[in-house]
């Protein structure tokens, strides 16, 4: 699923015909269905299937990448979002049978994770990073639930990590706020706490904070370090989280089963059989 190998021109990857492109442009459609909604592994094979969808792009090995998808996503179908609601038993059936009609003083906690890789890294010609996050809610002292995940190529060549990450941020944070002023809206009466954003990055997070100078990210445009000005009026604070415990990792790269094994459970997905 590397770009760089997708795209190469070479005799055994010729230029998609007509038909072979409508396969492919179909086989990404048939997946952002389940991608969008329940299964966010997907996102990162997905889109780079898609970058092929165009004539000048399309080559044999994007259709090739795209089936495997499919089979991949076919076999791992009886996946599953679970929400814990954080009630058992006996307090389930007390709140189905009295309904809350005033949440006055019910507390909404958003929190997201966000992760971005490095896409001029290593020998590959592809400059643009993937960026990624996951949104979660809680409500009073549930647990956090997924919302939604969101994963995406950035618009700007990084120079670093740090650089990336800090793009990346300012993505979540847009979606973060974004998700807080319509529940806003919707539940007027209720308390919404700052959201917590957690990031793997240390640099990153200390100039998003405020906590360090930007001398180094100044070649960064002031879109991305808006994430500057939400933490400011705190609406949102940011913390450390280490790599391994990152859910976010899945949505900027794709990874192995066993990496995918030890992430999906911290968005509550996993297979309906379990």
């Amino acid at each position: 699923f590397a770009h760089d190998h997708l795209i190469e021109v070479s005799d055994d990857n010729p230029v998609l015909t007509k038909q072979d492109l409508t396969h492919l442009r179909s086989a990404v459609n048939t997946i952002s269905y389940a991608a969008l909604r329940t299964r966010p592994e997907l996102l990162p094979a997905l889109g780079a299937c898609a970058r092929g969808q165009s004539e000048a792009t399309g080559r044999k090995r994007f259709l090739v990448a795209a089936r495997m998808l499919l089979r991949y996503a076919y076999t791992t179908r009886q996946r599953e979002v679970h929400v814990d609601t954080g009630m058992r038993g006996s307090q389930l059936m007390t709140i189905l049978s009295r309904p809350v009609v005033d949440i006055t003083g019910v507390i909404f906690q958003l929190s997201a994770h966000f992760d971005a890789s490095l896409g001029c890294g290593g020998r590959s010609t592809d400059g643009y990073a993937r960026q990624g996050c996951n949104l979660f809610c809680s409500v009073n002292s549930s647990p956090p639930g997924l919302i939604s995940s969101k994963c995406g190529l950035q618009s700007t060549i990084s120079l670093s990590t740090t650089d990336s990450e800090l793009t990346s941020g300012t993505a979540c944070a847009r979606e973060v706020v974004g998700v807080g002023h319509f529940l806003k809206e919707v539940f007027a009466s209720a308390v919404f706490p700052a959201a917590v954003l957690h990031g793997d990055c240390q640099a990153a997070n200390s100039i998003a904070a405020g906590l360090a100078s930007t001398r180094r990210v100044r070649h960064l445009s002031l879109s991305a370090l808006w994430i500057r000005q939400v933490t400011l009026e705190n609406k949102v604070l940011l913390k450390y989280i280490r790599s391994a415990d990152n859910s976010a990792d899945m949505l900027t790269k794709v990874l192995d089963r066993q990496t995918l094994e030890r992430l999906l459970p911290l968005l509550g997905v996993w297979t309906s059989a379990q």
